[in-house]
């Protein structure tokens, strides 16, 4: 699954306000709350289509003069603002914090856990949780009820890595407008330095009347070999 692209308007949005996205992004020790200042929110390509839609039937309704057609455009054009504080809530108030995470090799994936508690009486549909383009879904978040997730992430370098910035994102309810937020929470693995491959030791070779003969890496001795790295 991949995360949702952005439209023009998210790009724009996301460029042209950076201290807005900065503020407390900062790696948090302890748990991280999703509130108002964090939450960003606008209409996905199929909210923009169907603001298009309900446009053209406004313009319909009113050349025809159809009272249903009016009734309609409303109707749907006020469910429409209704997905918007559904959308919201969505992310509100969650709780993320982080989890321990497994030493892993220099050159395998790091696997970073990030515990996600609901602390509303309501539950959270849908949830999308990111790191490196790489998204979880979380279908459902029952009331007052933590689910653990692991993230994946490329350990390229030995030492202490760090996870990063975490997107938790989600469409709910109708998919008309797309809420996100960026947070950092202060997650690490450790990487050790991958081992170097043991090299291949030769078989002991039978030779025709039924004896053995001698290679490297036979029990008897059989002289001195080469140096080897």
């Amino acid at each position: 699954m991949r995360l949702p692209a952005l439209t023009p308007s998210l790009k724009i949005f996301s460029r042209h306000t950076p201290q807005r996205r900065r503020k407390g992004q900062g790696a948090r020790s302890g748990p991280v709350t999703l509130g108002r200042p964090r939450i960003f929110i606008l209409p996905t390509r199929q909210g923009m289509l169907f603001a298009l839609i309900l446009f053209t039937m406004l313009l319909g309704s009113i050349n025809y003069s159809n009272n249903l057609g009016f009734a309609l455009t409303f109707l749907l054009a006020g469910m429409s603002f209704l997905a918007i504080l559904h959308t919201y809530r969505n992310l509100a108030g969650l709780e993320f914090s982080a989890g321990r995470s497994a030493p892993v090799f220099a050159g395998d994936t790091a696997l970073f856990n990030v515990i996600v508690h609901n602390p509303s009486a309501r539950a959270r549909y849908a949830l999308l949780l990111a790191l490196d383009q790489q998204p979880v879904l979380v279908p459902e978040l029952p009331p007052q009820g933590t689910q653990s997730i692991n993230l994946a992430h490329p350990a390229t370098q030995r030492g202490w890595l760090a996870m990063g910035r975490l997107t938790a994102s989600t469409r709910f309810p109708l998919g008309l407008f797309c809420a996100w937020s960026y947070l950092q929470v202060e997650a690490r693995c450790l990487v050790y330095p991958a081992p170097r491959g043991a090299p291949a030791l030769s078989m002991t070779a039978h030779d025709g009347t039924g004896g053995h003969s001698q290679s490297a890496g036979d029990e008897d001795f059989a002289g001195q070999r080469n140096y080897r790295a």
